[in-house]
């Protein structure tokens, strides 16, 4: 159960550029979430639900504008994946290209019923995997990237198609055929988000190591009545303005600033140095760095 004002993080599918993350931000800002983050590159999008919010609005939200919400990582197919989608383009695509090479001799590479046939299943990939978000982020008023995809790879093939009615039973024909156009431009995009994905993934891996060495709780000091009282909380509730205590030996559970005390932070995890920096006052700590 989530409940109003409560900061949540889901992670994202389908984005292609920043106007992706942008028509979901604005999206979700008009719904009356504050806090909205969403980032394109790993697909996190982070935000504090509104008073009449709630998790299945912010997901139905999302959904709306042609993006998938990611519940388990371990549920999706293979098929569905960008790997096989690339694959699968990439068969019909090369055997069309050596076709548009092969212009001029007679070949049945070369002939119009043959592109066709080869492109269409590339085509139909396409519309799936681009055409799909393509309409739902110009309806949603923030136009994405899969528009000019969609847009550059249904002129190829329509114009092809329409040589082939006008001018297929003359030699004429090739001049009005871009099947291998159409085709390419898909497959090379896919191509794209593939190495995208796995750059992505990389990155992701090595934040999450990061991540892993900060510790999971924090002490919280509190001013009740005059007294102060140390309580343990997640490190992940931390906000902006708290005071914690952090002993000699323990991990800093979140960057922050040194309001009393001093002593020494190994900070090899982010410089790579190995002896301990002096701390005092005034100073500057990273989250995840041991007070030694």
């Amino acid at each position: 159960m989530h409940h109003q004002g409560e900061h949540i993080t889901l992670k994202v599918e389908g984005m292609d550029c920043a106007n992706c993350a942008l028509g979901i931000t604005k999206k979700l800002t008009k719904s009356g979430h504050e806090d909205v983050h969403v980032d394109f590159a790993t697909g996190e999008t982070s935000l504090t639900l509104s008073e009449t919010g709630s998790l299945q609005d912010v997901i139905s939200d999302i959904e709306k504008l042609g993006y998938s919400v990611m519940r388990d990582e371990k549920k999706r197919h293979f098929h569905l994946t960008i790997a096989h989608k690339f694959w699968f383009c990439l068969f019909f695509t090369i055997p069309l290209f050596a076709g548009h090479l092969a212009f001029g001799h007679d070949s049945w590479l070369t002939r119009p019923q043959t592109q066709l046939l080869l492109c269409i299943p590339v085509f139909i990939v396409g519309i799936l995997h681009f055409g799909k978000s393509a309409w739902r982020s110009v309806r949603g008023g923030v136009p994405n990237m899969d528009v000019l995809i969609f847009i550059g790879s249904a002129a190829a093939f329509g114009y092809s198609v329409a040589g082939m009615i006008l001018y297929g039973g003359t030699p004429e024909v090739h001049r009005f055929l871009f099947f291998e156009t159409s085709a390419t431009i898909i497959t090379l995009v896919l191509l794209g988000n593939l190495i995208e994905h796995i750059s992505v993934r990389k990155t992701t891996l090595a934040i999450q190591e990061l991540s892993a060495l900060q510790p999971a709780t924090a002490r919280l000091i509190t001013d009740r009545n005059g007294q102060e009282f140390i309580e343990t909380i997640p490190a992940n509730q931390l906000k902006k303005n708290n005071l914690i205590l952090v002993n000699a030996g323990e991990s800093i559970p979140a960057d922050g600033e040194i309001i009393s005390g001093n002593g020494t932070a190994d900070e090899s995890m982010i410089t790579g140095e190995s002896v301990p920096v002096e701390k005092q006052a005034g100073n500057s700590v990273t989250g995840g760095t041991l007070l030694t």
